[in-house]
């Protein structure tokens, strides 16, 4: 919902129905002429509802995506993939400190949760 603009939607927890007698069946030519009736009434809304661009769509999605909050591990996979892109080799579920990697000359590595000497948090 919020993808196309509806900012303000909050999903609600799903609750399952009740159990509810089986509908009377209507016979087979009124059942045709009711779905007819349907789809024509879609088609008629469809007709004078606006028309949005792709490129107005893949805007707005994108507008949107880039509000939501990632995870760390969602950024991770991000950063991951921009340094493969410009030639580095990146993963950061192997290439990580604590499983041995480190530096190699001619190599661009990119290293997860090399230690340091920060002050802030827990020498993170």
């Amino acid at each position: 919902m919020q993808t196309y603009g509806d900012w303000n939607y909050q999903n609600r927890p799903f609750v399952m129905p009740l159990d509810t007698p089986e509908p009377i069946s209507r016979n087979q030519e009124n059942e045709q002429a009711h779905e007819e009736a349907l789809i024509q009434a879609a088609e008629k809304a469809a007709e004078v509802s606006p028309t949005v661009e792709k490129e107005a769509r893949r805007k707005l999605s994108s507008r949107a995506a880039s509000q939501r909050i990632k995870s760390e591990s969602e950024t991770r996979y991000l950063i991951d993939e921009q340094l493969r892109k410009v030639g580095w080799e990146a993963d950061t579920e192997l290439l990580r400190y604590s499983k041995g990697t480190r530096p190699a000359k001619g190599r661009n590595i990119a290293i997860a949760e090399w230690p340091t000497d920060s002050t802030v948090g827990n020498r993170g």
